[in-house]
């Protein structure tokens, strides 16, 4: 099961590229192997994406494996809704 190690919010505004999310890192540990697992919610682009590293190997995660893990979360480890960017993802896939 994986397991929220740390959260990160990044807020940016300059002339360049503006930046606005929240990084939630989890971690996810058995015998033989650690795996360390990114989810960024962007609340600039209204976009989840999310990465892992495990194996040997970083790579991207599907998008409903990011909706699963946030769905993993207690209520106090949430720092900002993300739900109405969760939903357009939904409503995209129906």
């Amino acid at each position: 099961m994986a397991k929220l190690v740390k959260y990160e919010q990044i807020i940016d505004d300059n002339e360049i590229k503006n930046y606005d999310f929240d990084r939630y890192n989890f971690e996810t540990r058995s015998q033989i192997a650690t795996k360390e697992t990114s989810v960024i919610v962007d609340f600039h682009n209204n976009e989840i994406s999310g990465d892992r590293i495990g194996y040997g190997s970083w790579y991207d995660i599907e998008i409903e494996e990011c909706i699963e893990l946030l769905n993993t979360l207690n209520p106090n480890d949430i720092k900002r809704d993300f739900s109405r960017i969760i939903n357009l993802y939904i409503k995209n896939i129906s």
